[in-house]
């Protein structure tokens, strides 16, 4: 892989991790400050939109996990290859999605 272009991708991940550290700790600062409802309907909204943050929250978390992964490889010197077949990922697929693991074929057999 090219010096720019892996400057380039792991650019773009170190504000991909900022942003996701962020909203994170703004959906779960504004769930922590909700106001108990007096009405049951408004219960009931208030719960479920406390589900959908969460749920929002988690999956921003494991976003995170694999950002912050994909960093550690580029610290390491293992980023942009396959970890499963130790491979070159193609420079398409990492523009992508410059947290992924797998080259196009080790990702495919492991959603068989």
């Amino acid at each position: 892989m090219e010096i720019k272009q892996l400057q380039r991708l792991k650019m773009f991940l170190e504000v991909r991790r900022k942003e996701l550290q962020s909203s994170i700790e703004d959906q779960l600062q504004n769930a922590r400050q909700a106001e108990p409802e007096s009405d049951v309907m408004d219960r009931a909204s208030s719960t479920y939109e406390k589900a959908s943050v969460l749920q929002r929250s988690t999956e921003e978390q494991r976003l995170l996990g694999l950002v912050e992964a994909a960093l550690g490889r580029v610290r390491d010197g293992s980023y942009g290859q396959s970890l499963s077949c130790h491979e070159e990922i193609s420079g398409k697929r990492l523009a992508a999605v410059p947290w992924t693991r797998y080259c196009i074929k080790c990702q495919e057999k492991s959603e068989q």
